[in-house]
């Protein structure tokens, strides 16, 4: 099965540099991993994850989405540097983007001729960088599920981010639930299929949540209320941190 990205506009203009002499290689924390969703001209979205090591290595993988169907491809090697762009050497035109411009706590994709894509699919070609401290490993109480209150306790209902595992640990009353997760630190946010434990709840409280989970797609953190947010706005879920 042969899929390919879309081809957008692009805009013929020069890449700006980073001012007084810095450029993003030197001034920014670029290594890391970058995730998000891009067009696919034969498929629903291609879900993307670059991960930028400081030895100049990387790691590209696709996750084509098709009909309820994905395929995954991996791709590794090394990149190199021209200004605030990189290179992702041993790919083709083929095989995926090869060059994105590095900015603060993303990467966007440029076409082949190294320039940006405008129009209105532009912010479509950007990959946010994966990890935020202000959310990750602390425990948060679940406030309300999809516009009901929940009238819970730190230790029955709550959900921990675990950034050294990259799991998302859970409990709605009942079950101990573990899922992969994705955040980035400019609000987005990703589940993945997860496991639990097997326990006969009382009430639905749990099937509530992991439906909110797998539609969530955005968060806001406001003091010590973390919200979530599906792809038209609605608030799925909200949680207060935990301080003691």
């Amino acid at each position: 099965m042969i899929l390919s990205a879309c081809q957008p506009k692009a805009d013929n203009s020069k890449t700006e540099s980073v001012p007084d002499g810095h450029t993003a290689q030197n001034a920014l924390d670029w290594q890391g991993t970058y995730w998000g969703n891009t067009p696919c001209a034969d498929c629903d979205k291609i879900e993307t994850s670059l991960t930028l090591h400081e030895d100049m290595t990387y790691e590209l993988i696709s996750i084509y989405h098709k009909n309820g169907n994905t395929i995954a491809d991996t791709m590794s090697g090394s990149f190199s540097w021209s200004g605030n762009n990189i290179q992702l050497e041993g790919l083709s035109a083929s095989e995926g983007p090869v060059m994105y411009k590095v900015e603060e706590n993303k990467v966007r994709q440029l076409d082949m001729n190294g320039m940006a894509i405008t129009g209105n699919m532009a912010d479509l070609y950007v990959l946010q960088k994966t990890g935020n401290h202000e959310v990750e490993d602390k425990r948060w109480l679940i406030l309300s599920i999809s516009g009901k209150n929940v009238n819970g306790t730190p230790d029955r209902h709550y959900l921990i981010f675990h950034s050294d595992m990259s799991k998302a640990e859970a409990k709605a009353n009942c079950n101990m639930m573990s899922w992969g997760y994705i955040i980035t630190a400019l609000g987005k946010v990703s589940f993945t299929q997860g496991v639990s434990t097997k326990m006969a709840c009382p009430d639905r409280l749990e099937d509530e949540f992991i439906k909110a989970l797998k539609m969530a797609e955005n968060y806001r953190l406001d003091g010590d209320t973390l919200t979530f947010s599906g792809e038209n706005g609605e608030v799925l879920a909200q949680f207060k941190l935990v301080t003691e």
